[in-house]
């Protein structure tokens, strides 16, 4: 999955803004997504529902998520795609996990498991 997706973006990067290409990303991903909810979802909750059950702190976190996850490491990938090749990015790309681990066993002190 991470490979198409570095791949297409290679390519259209090439040929539309950086921005343009992002809007379309989460545009189509809420147009696909939302449905899919309703579809799935078994208590049939409607969003307003759930939003509501959220407090504050819930609404930052989830905020900062869709931020930092979600648009700046989106934008930093496909600017990135400028400078390099599509090969290179999937192998770049492909070593996130481990130095994810990395860096919470260094920084919030977590124990590795299996």
């Amino acid at each position: 999955m991470v490979s198409t997706n570095i791949v297409g973006s290679k390519f259209l990067v090439a040929s539309m803004p950086l921005l343009f290409l992002l809007t379309i990303r989460f545009s189509l991903a809420t147009v696909l997504l939302l449905p899919l909810h309703w579809v799935l979802d078994k208590n049939q909750k409607s969003i307003k529902e759930l939003c509501s059950q959220l407090n504050k702190r819930d609404w930052l976190i989830i905020t900062l998520q869709a931020l930092f996850v979600g648009v700046c490491f989106n934008f930093l990938m496909v600017f990135g795609l400028r400078f390099t090749d599509a090969n290179l990015a999937g192998i770049i790309a492909s070593t996130l996990p481990a130095i994810i681990a990395i860096l919470a066993v260094d920084y919030f002190e977590r124990v590795l498991s299996s």
